[in-house]
Parts: structure tokens; sequence; C-alpha cells
């Protein structure tokens, strides 16, 4: 299921759910080359830029923004309004409001809002 004003970047996957349908909420924003797995919930306007990679049964919470490069594991819960960096590779869930960057995943203070 697709929601209202979505934009999809050229060469994306969004895979078809299994068990339940995959879900992009409405506003969303998807670059170039992202690739969505199955079962995963995308919660309106979530921001994911180039590159990224969603792996199967993720849920990414509204306002929630991903850049380039960035890998988020399985089964991952990402809160609202958080904000993973350029390259960063999420394995556990991450807070509301979190900032995170890096190999893996770890809380970044210094970050500021976009």
């Amino acid at each position: 299921m697709i929601g209202d004003n979505v934009d999809i970047g050229s060469q994306c996957v969004l895979v078809r759910g299994i068990l339940h349908d995959t879900c992009v909420g409405n506003g969303v924003k998807i670059g170039n080359l992202v690739n969505v797995g199955h079962n995963c919930t995308i919660a309106d306007r979530a921001w994911i830029t180039t590159g990224v990679v969603i792996c199967g049964r993720t849920v990414i919470e509204r306002d929630v923004k991903i850049a380039a490069g960035a890998c988020i594991k399985d089964k991952v819960w990402i809160g609202a309004e958080a904000q993973i960096g350029l390259g960063t590779v999420v394995t556990k869930d991450v807070p509301v409001g979190a900032k995170m960057f890096g190999v893996p995943a770890q809380p970044l203070r210094t970050m500021r809002r976009v």
C-alpha cells in the first residue's frame, strides 16, 4: 500500500509483503536506488535518500530522516523524528528523536536538527 503524495526515485525496489503488506505512508520521499524489504512499514513524511537498504519487517515511524547509504537491519523499529546519518548501519531499535551515526549506529548528541 502506498499513500498519497509519495515520491519514489528511479530504480527503487519495494518488496511486496509476504505475511502483511509493505506500507508507505502519506508524504514519504524516497530517493533513487533504495531497497525496501518485505513487510516494512514507513510512516507519514519519512525522508529516505539515495542508496538506503531497509531489510524486512522494519518499522520506520513518522518524520524520520535517513541519509544516503544507510543500512537498516531486519526487524528494527525506528522511532518518530529520529535521524540516521550518512552510511550508518542500524542493528538495534532507535528511540524517538534519536540522532544516530556510525557502524554500528551510535547516538550522536551534536547533530543539528535539519
